[in-house]
């Protein structure tokens, strides 16, 4: 699936691209076996690749259509409801609704992108850690 391989681009004199897999399930920090045992052109090609990656994951990310929960959608119509009461009554409805929303539309938030939110921060943070690694050992002289 595109979505779970990234694809380093071939640094000079390399070969084929590498293709990069996010671990499922995400383990709790951006660490992999092995990492300790990359070389320096392997550490720069996945750190490229994983910077590939995140646009890809983004492109998806923008893909998905963003749907209302029940929740949501009931609120929505009980504070336009309640914006039709006359006087204090109606404008306290049509507060409490939109607070009451606050709630539901970050749930929906996390329905809507929470798998792949997830996904995004583990490959942002496993550049991160790549980009820290090449800058430690290969351009410190190791």
């Amino acid at each position: 699936m595109a979505l779970l391989a990234g694809v380093a681009a071939p640094l000079d004199g390399q070969e084929a691209p590498v293709a990069y897999a996010i671990p499922n399930p995400l383990p709790d920090g951006p660490a992999l076996p092995g990492d300790d045992k990359l070389s320096c052109a392997q550490v720069l090609a996945e750190s490229r690749g994983r910077l590939k990656q995140l646009d890809e994951i983004e492109a998806a990310r923008e893909a998905i259509v963003y749907r209302k929960g029940a929740k949501t959608k009931a609120l929505e119509a009980a504070g336009m409801l309640g914006s039709m009461l006359p006087g204090p009554i109606g404008q306290a409805a049509a507060m409490a609704s939109a607070t009451a929303q606050m709630a539901t539309t970050r749930d929906d938030s996390k329905a809507n992108y929470g798998a792949i939110d997830g996904k995004s921060d583990w490959v942002m943070d496993r550049m991160d850690l790549m980009n820290e690694t090449y800058q430690q050992r290969c351009l410190a002289g190791e």
